[in-house]
């Protein structure tokens, strides 16, 4: 993209600009901008000097993710750059779509009992396994089953039940695996990985055990998490004495700590603290006694001014949830 008129820093700025309201994760280097956005869509952006003095040349590079995300974004950059008005939000903030690779009709096209279970129980074998993609695959099947979107109800509301509140034969394991996902997120990858681990992908290079660290397994569970605490919450409204989160099991306190963290280091996780946040905040809201969690009272509040303070710099999303959330501790 071609730019006359504008001058190398307009451009910078209203990219910028463009990145934060649609709370897209930036990382800048001396002469590039890596993306990510909550769907994995990866990109690069590059300026470059044209010929002509006036003249900015932009390069958008996709490096993995969705071709057709891709082109609408590319869209929305050319239109922040070449309009005076503020950066046009293209993306739904409104909730978190767990992406897949592919929409598994088969495990949701039994409403029964059976049908719930068998599904649990697929999802429970791939997020148990040893292979990266497999266990994607797992998230992606739990993501699915509780999607606010989901038209099997019935369902969504057993698997949230399930992994939240612990409720059928088979949550006990399933709980188990989804919160190995949660567990460890605050080593880094080269303190993690020793010769005898077995559960690698070489994709682009990064390195994801089962949810031990910070990485795509780990940011898709949160996702999962998200959307189950928000079915569970409506379905609180419902039946408030029958729904009732453990929160001093090993679960929740596994995944308190881990969603106090991405908070501590939103300037290097901002989609996963917005998620984290929000997460948070339902969590309080079901179950007020979290706040008395010795990594709440003790960490929150600095590492949500934190949050809050860049979400305001770099990330809308991160700066809406972590004001609702500071709402609800105030």
């Amino acid at each position: 993209m071609r730019f006359r008129g504008l001058s190398p820093e307009t451009v910078s700025k209203r990219i910028s600009s463009f990145l934060r309201v649609n709370s897209i994760s930036a990382t800048y280097h001396d002469d590039y901008v890596e993306c990510i956005t909550s769907r994995f869509l990866k990109f690069v952006i590059q300026l470059w000097e044209g010929n002509e003095s006036d003249a900015v040349i932009i390069e958008v590079q996709r490096r993995s993710g969705c071709v057709l995300h891709m082109r609408k974004l590319r869209r929305g950059i050319y239109q922040s750059i070449t309009s005076e008005d503020d950066a046009p939000s293209l993306l739904d903030q409104s909730s978190h779509e767990v992406p897949s690779t592919m929409r598994i009709a088969t495990f949701t096209q039994e409403s029964n009992r059976e049908g719930c279970l068998w599904t649990l129980h697929t999802a429970e074998r791939l997020l148990g396994s040893g292979c990266v993609d497999q266990n994607k695959l797992g998230l992606e099947c739990l993501g699915a089953l509780v999607d606010s979107s989901m038209e099997d109800q019935p369902i969504a509301a057993c698997v949230a039940n399930a992994l939240l509140c612990g409720t059928g034969k088979r949550s006990v394991r399933l709980r188990e695996v989804f919160s190995d996902y949660f567990h460890d997120t605050q080593l880094d990858d080269e303190e993690i990985f020793e010769e005898e681990d077995t559960l690698r992908t070489d994709c682009e290079g990064n390195e994801y055990a089962r949810g031990r660290h910070f990485g795509m397994l780990h940011l898709i569970a949160l996702q999962v998490l998200e959307n189950s605490l928000k079915k569970v919450s409506g379905l609180r409204q419902n039946c408030p004495d029958k729904l009732e989160l453990d929160i001093r099991s090993w679960f929740w306190r596994n995944i308190i700590e881990a969603l106090v963290y991405n908070i501590e280091v939103a300037d290097c996780r901002p989609l996963e603290a917005a998620l984290s946040s929000n997460c948070l905040n339902i969590i309080m809201a079901l179950a007020p006694e979290v706040q008395h969690c010795r990594c709440v009272e003790e960490r929150l509040i600095p590492g949500l001014a934190y949050a809050h303070s860049f979400g305001r710099a770099h990330y809308l999303k991160l700066e809406t949830e972590s004001e609702n959330l500071m709402s609800t501790l105030y």
